[in-house]
């Protein structure tokens, strides 16, 4: 249990008799049973029954009562910590879905969309579940960037071998001059991915990449496209084996150190949960573009040369990256630490602020966005930082090797079956 909330129930009942205290887990209780119906109605959640009545404090009263029958204080203060604990999840999961419904998505018809059973995203959905179809039983190795990444041009290569760059049409094609693009690459104009909803293509009789559609896509006017997007990406999980995490990001992003990747956190959050730092992620950077000073020579090298000075580029900005992390949270913890001290009594001694600062909403919050940065670090001492040529054979070898090493991640730590921003009304569709 948090020891702030352990902490300042003890402040709180210090004098207070065993019945005041049952009073005061009356009020949580009550308390909690307004902010779940709350947090279902935010979420339109089907229930069976009745939402549970807020005003019967008797009922509540009689209840509380029998739990506590016969137990000692300690055991009293126990519950009404947990009861605390629990008011603080439902809390925070009803504050997330209501931004959700009222601002991350920015619908021009948010009325429209509050239900996700629109008749326009189930169509969607139905019209295009055949292309996961090839997930089910599966090893899947789900790829996730941002827009025009190159997510789709990773696929090619796998499935083709080296392509070639086309200056003409602007993109990379296959280097064998026969057939077109197996995963249509490119934009659709003004940042729009070409990817609409996610496919799955086989690389192997028990293995599929799953090519999805690019995050912080900038197409308007189509959010249930998006929405049936995002859940038939999810049914390609639930069918699957295993899961198997990439994330694919530019070189460039990459070397401008936390503003750079200060996307990164966001993508997996929808996924993973964000706090579970040993999950296994191959990292892949692509389109690397050498520094203006070394650019000349970098023309000049040969093939290794250029792998050694890309690889001393990627090590560097690693460094930048843990470095500027480190120095953020110490300027966090500081003004974190001052604001708390201002705010509590003069007694409150240093131990006690340091437990306070790591719990400080205002403090998690701010650190929320770096949340990736302990990810990356574990990854890329495994090995699992890598830079992907779609023009060469070694590079997509190297590929290939590396998300067979992966280990799946443990379904618990997915968050599609929680109220996460969104997944909301998924287990009332499927």
């Amino acid at each position: 249990m948090p020891k702030k909330i352990r902490k300042l129930i003890l402040q709180t009942t210090q004098g207070k008799s065993n019945e005041e205290i049952i009073n005061m887990l009356v009020e949580k209780q009550s308390l909690l049973i307004q902010v779940t119906n709350e947090r279902d109605s935010a979420a339109n959640v089907n229930q069976n029954n009745q939402k549970l009545n807020i005003n019967d404090t008797e009922t509540i009263r009689e209840h509380i009562i029998q739990t506590t029958q016969g137990k000692s204080r300690e055991e009293i203060l126990n519950l009404l910590v947990e009861k605390q604990n629990l008011l603080n999840q439902v809390t925070n999961e009803r504050d997330s879905i209501k931004r959700r419904i009222h601002g991350c998505l920015g619908f021009k018809k948010r009325k429209e969309h509050q239900k996700y059973n629109n008749p326009k995203i189930q169509k969607k959905i139905k019209n295009n579940k055949d292309l996961v179809s090839l997930c089910k039983g599966k090893t899947v190795y789900l790829l996730l960037g941002i827009s025009t990444v190159g997510k789709s041009t990773l696929v090619n290569a796998v499935l083709h071998g080296p392509l070639k760059y086309n200056k003409k049409l602007g993109k990379f094609v296959r280097a064998d001059g026969e057939g077109g693009e197996t995963a249509k690459t490119g934009t659709a104009g003004f940042g729009e991915s070409c990817t609409k909803y996610p496919t799955a293509y086989e690389i192997s009789d028990t293995e599929v990449l799953l090519d999805t559609r690019g995050y912080f896509d900038t197409e308007k006017g189509n959010n249930d496209k998006a929405i049936a997007s995002y859940f038939l990406m999810i049914r390609a999980l639930k069918m699957a084996k295993e899961i198997k995490l990439i994330y694919m990001e530019r070189y460039y992003n990459f070397s401008r150190g936390l503003v750079g990747m200060n996307q990164f956190g966001t993508v997996f959050g929808k996924i993973v949960k964000t706090d579970k730092y040993d999950l296994e992620t191959l990292f892949v950077l692509n389109d690397f573009k050498a520094k203006d000073y070394d650019l000349e020579d970098y023309f000049k090298m040969n093939k290794e040369e250029k792998e050694k000075y890309r690889n001393k580029n990627i090590n560097e900005g690693i460094n930048k990256i843990w470095q500027a992390y480190c120095s953020e949270a110490k300027k966090l913890e500081k003004r974190t630490k001052k604001r708390l001290k201002a705010n509590q009594r003069e007694d409150i001694d240093n131990e006690s602020t340091e437990e306070e600062i790591e719990e400080d909403p205002e403090f998690i919050s701010a650190m929320e966005s770096y949340k990736y940065v302990p990810m990356l670090i574990t990854n890329y001492k495994k090995g699992f930082v890598i830079y992907f040529d779609p023009t060469d054979a070694d590079s997509i070898q190297l590929f290939t090797m590396a998300i067979r090493k992966l280990k799946p991640v443990p379904f618990e730590d997915l968050v599609i079956d929680y109220y996460n921003e969104d997944a909301i009304e998924f287990k009332n569709e499927f």
